[in-house]
């Protein structure tokens, strides 16, 4: 039988416990926003409870990370029967709502950056315009001051980007995870960084997805230099021959790709900012942009849920973890997707892995 799914209302408030799902897919990402859907039996009390003027999210029994309601579609079928097909993202989705207003001068420390200088003052804050706050939307506490990893001084000016954009993009470049979640009648925003259960440490038990020990059903392998790109010239502010210009990276001959970043958006604000700050600004965005253009090694895999490790217990999202098939591929990697998915045939879990330096 399929998972029950519990149907909130915009106070989070449970109107109902849906138990008969024709198929649902989770999905979660570590670096950026996840989505689901969820495909019903047509019924006009369905129709209403999703449709209702008033917003709706779906949660999973035991998981706080749950899901805004974002589309409803209904589809009519003589055949196979009529279908209601909920869709939508994470809780993370509430900071697609929001922009970086205006011109936004990130300098400090990375935790402090992305929760005080982003999340804070662009959707928690109410003192400056008012109506921004999203309602229930705070803070995990503790959050810097349980930090155990790297949080490193950064430099960097963020211009109208939408504000879940502009957390990715920042959380990509330093590794970190982030997740929205609903915890004691909050919205808790949190930063994480996954677990190393790689061979690459001796703290843990190793996570090793290989055929070999039959967890590691079917697979694809991808390794994608199509859009490389490894050296930037990022334009800035100005015009012609007094345009200010960045160079990133330093390969030459036939391993020099080239890409033209536009960074016009960047503004000094006529001297407030000086000349090396704003270089740091330009270089720092190319660097971000550069990464965007890497290569890319990626494994998508279906796993045996019933195999020697179970998602949530012997690893999570974000987590390095190891992986080798028949075929020599060998990895340290990243998991930075988890699909779940339920329906008639079962239950099936789809991690994706991207490579790791290191």
């Amino acid at each position: 039988m399929i998972m029950d799914l519990y149907v909130l209302n915009s106070d989070f408030k449970r109107l109902d416990i849906i138990s008969y799902a024709e198929s649902v897919i989770w999905t979660k990402r570590y670096f950026s926003v996840g989505d689901f859907e969820i495909v019903l039996p047509a019924s006009r009390y369905l129709l209403q409870l999703f449709q209702s003027s008033e917003e709706r999210y779906v949660m999973r029994p035991g998981d706080p990370v749950g899901m805004i309601v974002e589309k409803v579609q209904l589809t009519t079928d003589e055949e196979n029967g009529d279908k209601i097909i909920i869709s939508g993202s994470t809780y993370q989705g509430f900071l697609k709502r929001r922009i970086v207003w205006g011109q936004k001068i990130l300098k400090g420390t990375l935790l402090d950056c992305i929760l005080l200088g982003l999340v804070v003052d662009n959707a928690i804050d109410d003192s400056t315009i008012e109506g921004r706050k999203i309602e229930y939307l705070a803070i995990r506490p503790n959050i810097v001051a349980g930090w155990e990893g790297d949080n490193p001084d950064i430099e960097k000016q963020v211009t109208d980007d939408l504000l879940s954009d502009a957390v990715t993009t920042i959380c990509t470049a330093f590794g970190l995870g982030w997740e929205i979640y609903f915890e004691g009648g909050k919205l808790l925003f949190n930063l994480y960084k996954g677990k190393d259960r790689s061979y690459g440490q001796n703290m843990l038990p190793i996570v090793l997805f290989s055929p070999e020990y039959g967890n590691f059903l079917s697979g694809t392998y991808t390794f994608d230099k199509t859009n490389y790109k490894n050296v930037a010239m990022v334009a800035g502010e100005g015009e012609g021959a007094s345009r200010k210009m960045a160079a990133v990276g330093n390969a030459s001959g036939r391993s020099r790709y080239e890409v033209f970043v536009d960074q016009s958006s960047l503004s000094s604000n006529d001297g407030e900012i000086s000349d090396i700050d704003y270089m740091i600004q330009l270089r720092t965005a190319g660097e971000e942009k550069l990464a965007e253009y890497g290569t890319s090694e990626t494994y998508e895999s279906t796993v045996d849920p019933e195999g020697n490790y179970q998602y949530g217990i012997d690893y999570n999202l974000g987590d390095i973890v190891e992986v080798e098939n028949e075929y020599g591929l060998k990895a340290r990697v990243r998991i930075t997707e988890v699909i779940e998915s339920e329906d008639e045939n079962g239950y099936t879990c789809i991690p994706k892995f991207e490579n790791v330096e290191g």
